[in-house]
């Protein structure tokens, strides 16, 4: 996470299940990372492919025993702090943004 985000951990840490959707069309690489809460505005990302190393493999749609980990980027001298940690759903969706919880 780049440390100009991290002042949005408060936000994204009141999240109790990381939503992982990807777009369904071929071609599309891009990401909506969505910390469901239980609200009706939860904390949500899009990423664009400059943004993303790899997307999940096409197979594990409709996972739900995954893990999400948010690493902030380390202090002068010191490693990579592990900032948020939560399990994690996928789901290939028709279009993003998709903004809806797990299962709606």
């Amino acid at each position: 996470m780049p440390r100009s985000l991290e002042s949005h951990l408060v936000d994204m840490a009141t999240g109790k299940l990381a939503v992982v959707s990807t777009p369904s069309q071929p071609g599309r690489f891009a990401m909506e990372l969505l910390l469901d809460d239980g609200s009706d505005n939860p904390y949500a990302l899009h990423l664009s492919a400059g943004q993303i190393a790899t997307l999940p493999a096409r197979s594990d749609d409709g996972r739900t025993d995954l893990e999400f980990t948010l690493w902030t980027q380390p202090q002068h001298g010191q490693q990579p702090h592990m900032a948020l940690r939560r399990p994690a759903a996928y789901r290939s969706v028709p279009r993003l943004p998709w903004l809806r919880p797990w299962g709606g």
